[in-house]
């Protein structure tokens, strides 16, 4: 496909395989093969051209380390991450294949140390956003009892506050 058609998407990606959702994987292969993705693999961004807006971008093989510049109109970001529990490895929290083991209430091995979202493992755990934000809610509370005892792990739903009531 020539590199000066502007009106289409092009994904770089770094290897061949994806590990996305599977849905998400097929829902690309029919985009590209119906010719409104250009998906090129093995590619990595080396540079974005602009003069105070983006106008081109500089690809390259990452196997042969081979240069194409590109006309692009935007170029939108979607990275992953390598988790590296870095330092924490050496806390003497209990980890399993570079998570921090918690139970239900987001406690480590460790009293009074607490974890939530990607860093974390534990049985049953569903790998999505939305999940680390309730671990992150349930580790604050669990954190605040625990430092103050006296202090409610749940502290009310909202619709139970006085205003929501009848009169």
């Amino acid at each position: 496909m020539p590199d000066d058609i502007r009106d289409i998407t092009i994904i770089i990606h770094r290897r061949e395989g994806f590990r996305a959702h599977e849905a998400s994987v097929v829902a690309l292969e029919e985009a590209c093969a119906s010719g409104r993705i250009d998906l090129r693999t093995f590619h990595e961004v080396r540079a974005i051209h602009g003069n105070g807006s983006v106008g081109g971008i500089t690809i390259y093989d990452n196997r042969t380390e081979a240069d194409t510049r590109i006309d692009v109109d935007a170029v939108l970001c979607f990275l992953g991450f390598k988790p590296d529990l870095g330092p924490i490895k050496s806390w003497g929290l209990k980890v399993n294949k570079n998570r921090i083991v918690v139970n239900q209430l987001m406690e480590t091995n460790i009293p009074g140390v607490y974890g939530a979202g990607d860093v974390v493992e534990y049985e049953g755990k569903i790998e999505l956003i939305a999940t680390g934000f309730a671990e992150a809610t349930s580790a604050v509370n669990n954190a605040v009892h625990y430092i103050d005892p006296k202090a409610r792990v749940n502290p009310g739903h909202s619709t139970n506050l006085a205003i929501f009531k009848d009169k």
